[in-house]
């Protein structure tokens, strides 16, 4: 968080919860008696502040980066495509994927082979950015150095700044894509969150909160929220 927005933070969110609890709230829901979790597109972990490892529960990441060894919230960690997933037919209880449908260019590819590594009755728990909000649409359109350059901006360094596609982000789209695969929609969810994205100007993050305020306490306005946290269950046939 830059400095120059701290006092409006405490100010505005003096009990903060963003989209990382209510990841967390999911995947908690989902857990049970999971004996193995596949953390798909883990990352060095640098960016996640989950940790969903028990003596009798194995957290395995997958990721083509090899800065998957860094991540300290994995039991093992293994690089691989999500596109085809080094994993036996229904190997894991439940896979956990935060921040990578967007960066996914066949979704529907991917959407298959989670559903072939899950075990019947296996759950997904995806958050993802909404296609439909503002700060996604400025996204789409803005040219891939301006991302760079963002991202190095607030702290975040290029080896973490990824191409963007938002093929799975829209809560019809994830329907889609998952009735495809033979899997189906549980529990969804939208939130608006901080406006971190607009912490370079006190007026413009002033302006964010306004518009987290209202879109936040109107139902009918949850489709211009900024994520989209879902799980999805893998039936029995």
């Amino acid at each position: 968080m830059h400095e120059r927005i701290i006092d409006l933070f405490e100010k505005f969110y003096p009990n903060y919860s963003g989209e990382d609890s209510l990841f967390e709230s999911h995947v908690r829901d989902c857990l049970g008696d999971v004996s193995v979790v596949l953390d798909a597109g883990c990352g060095s972990g640098s960016m996640a502040g989950h940790d969903f490892r028990q003596k009798d529960r194995l957290v395995v990441g997958v990721d083509v980066g090899h800065d998957i060894k860094e991540n300290p919230t994995l039991t093992q960690g293994v690089c691989g495509r999500l596109e085809l997933l080094p994993f036996k037919d229904r190997s894991v209880d439940l896979i956990l994927c935060r921040y990578v449908l967007e960066h996914i260019e066949e979704p529907w590819v991917t959407f298959g082979e989670f559903r072939r590594v899950l075990r019947d009755n296996g759950k997904i728990v995806v958050l993802t950015p909404n296609l439909w909000h503002y700060v996604t649409c400025i996204s789409r359109i803005a040219p891939w150095w301006f991302h760079r350059w963002f991202n190095t901006s607030n702290g975040i360094s290029e080896k973490d700044t990824f191409k963007t596609f938002y093929r799975a982000n829209t809560r019809r789209r994830i329907a889609r894509l998952a009735r495809e695969a033979g899997l189906r929609v549980g529990r969804v969810e939208m939130i608006e969150t901080s406006p971190n994205y607009l912490e370079f100007s006190r007026l413009c993050y002033r302006f964010g909160v306004g518009y987290e305020r209202v879109v936040n306490r109107l139902p009918l306005l949850k489709w211009a929220r900024v994520n989209m946290v879902a799980t999805l269950v893998k039936s029995k046939i």
